[in-house]
């Protein structure tokens, strides 16, 4: 089970690609990647953070942009 819940509330869809490649080919399994997409509500990045806040089960939380590798 992982320890660590990735959160990104995305704003940028088109970086969306980019940060899954970048997390697939990092992640030792300690971490589940959570992102927000605009698609979906909440559509306010401060909205998404508390939805994932609200939704994550993982006992740590790690809340990054979604232009981070």
């Amino acid at each position: 089970m992982a320890d660590v819940a990735v959160v990104v509330p995305l704003m940028r869809p088109e970086n969306l690609e980019r940060l899954t490649t970048s997390f697939e080919a990092t992640n030792d399994g300690t971490a589940n990647l959570h992102v927000i997409a605009d698609e979906t509500e909440p559509t306010t990045y401060a909205e998404k953070v508390n939805h994932a806040y609200r939704t994550t089960t993982e006992p740590w939380l790690l809340l990054v942009g979604d232009d981070v590798e």
